[in-house]
């Protein structure tokens, strides 16, 4: 999917999407993601310009998807924290929900991650349902 509808994201398709990510299974249950939509125009063209080939993205919104490592659950036998493997799980079931409601989405998994985060404050986003 390298191209979208000129057209915004619907507010109660948008609280679909985000909510099958809130109930998606994690680790013990840590829930230790967090969601961060990005709709404004001076938003997008900040994650516009952290991926790769910003010229391939005309997304009308970004759900940034990030997980609390310290929160998420360690496995005991070999000490691996599954933050990927949560955050990874968040991200299909909102890909699936968002499929389900007529929308195209892309896991960008290639970007600079320091130039979204720039001057961004971060609190009051987290997403809960």
């Amino acid at each position: 999917m390298r191209a979208y509808q000129d057209r915004p994201v619907e507010p109660e398709k948008l609280q679909a999407i985000l909510e099958a990510g809130r109930i998606a299974p994690t680790g013990v249950n840590a829930q230790e993601q967090r969601l961060l939509v990005v709709q404004s125009p001076k938003g997008i063209t900040k994650m516009v310009d952290a991926v790769a080939k910003p010229e391939a993205y005309t997304a009308k919104a970004f759900i940034v998807v990030y997980a609390e490592k310290d929160a998420a659950w360690t496995w005991k036998f070999n000490g691996h924290n599954i933050y990927e493997i949560d955050a990874s799980i968040v991200t299909t079931y909102m890909m699936l929900e968002a499929t389900a409601h007529g929308f195209g989405s892309l896991w960008v998994g290639r970007f600079q991650p320091d130039v979204p985060v720039k001057g961004v404050s971060y609190s009051g986003f987290l997403y809960s349902g």
